[in-house]
């Protein structure tokens, strides 16, 4: 009789195990997937700072040339 016991035993240590082994896999290919998806983002985020800091560099550069101008027109009209 203990002998069927032993046997459920090693059959349910069995099943554990394997169910174990596919958590396992499962929550491994979700920290990959996951990994890959926040790669992804940082590397969205980091173009799109890109992006924005060339932006504000033109705006600047052009907000200084029409500065430039119109400081070149006032002295202009000054003058004359």
């Amino acid at each position: 009789a203990w002998q069927g016991k032993m046997r459920a035993l090693r059959k349910t240590m069995t099943d554990v195990k394997q169910k174990l082994g596919s958590d396992i896999e499962t929550l491994t290919t979700k920290l990959v997937e996951s990994e890959a998806k926040r790669e992804k983002a940082e590397k969205r985020l980091e173009e799109a700072t890109e992006d924005l800091v060339n932006r504000l560099r033109e705006a600047t550069e052009k907000a200084e040339k029409r500065e430039l101008e119109t400081n070149l027109m006032l002295k202009s009209i000054l003058e004359s």
